[in-house]
């Protein structure tokens, strides 16, 4: 049950995040043209990042993660042991990228959806890996252990 609520969940992510990556691909432009509105050390980081080749990379990042949060949910959903080690890749990715947001631009927002974040995650593999009938389930699904 609880793998099958963590894979709708998943997906649902997955599913706003390549909305999110189309809407920013398309947003870019009129992003770029507002730029007027901040100072002059923000107008400049914004077109840094936004335009060229890093705001193309990181449209595509968004909804390659968006692809591969789909991905895990269907095997999540299916039970395969495959899909609890990608979900643990995701989950340190995800932190990984909560860093980098910190560091880039550190404020309270960044910081309450870091921790947030890294809550549900950590809630997440906390669950996972305590729960042994979890473990047993995606186990049995592989053979490796025998029904009597």
């Amino acid at each position: 049950m609880v793998s099958k609520v963590t894979g709708v969940f998943l997906f649902v992510m997955g599913v706003m995040l390549i909305a999110c990556g189309f809407y920013l691909h398309f947003a870019i432009p009129l992003i770029l043209a507002k730029l007027y509105l901040l100072n002059g050390n923000q107008q400049q980081m914004m077109k840094d990042i936004l335009s060229g080749t890093i705001g193309s990379l990181l449209v595509g990042g968004i909804i390659a993660f968006g692809i591969t949060d789909i991905v895990v949910a269907i095997g999540l959903i299916k039970k395969k042991e495959w899909a609890v080690k990608s979900l643990i890749m995701l989950i340190v990715a995800g932190a990984s990228l909560n860093v980098l947001t910190l560091a880039g631009m550190p404020n309270y927002t960044t910081l309450t959806i870091m921790i947030v974040g890294a809550l549900i995650d950590g809630s997440i593999l906390l669950y996972f890996w305590k729960k042994s009938n979890i473990r047993w389930t995606f186990q049995s699904n592989l053979g490796l252990v025998k029904h009597s």
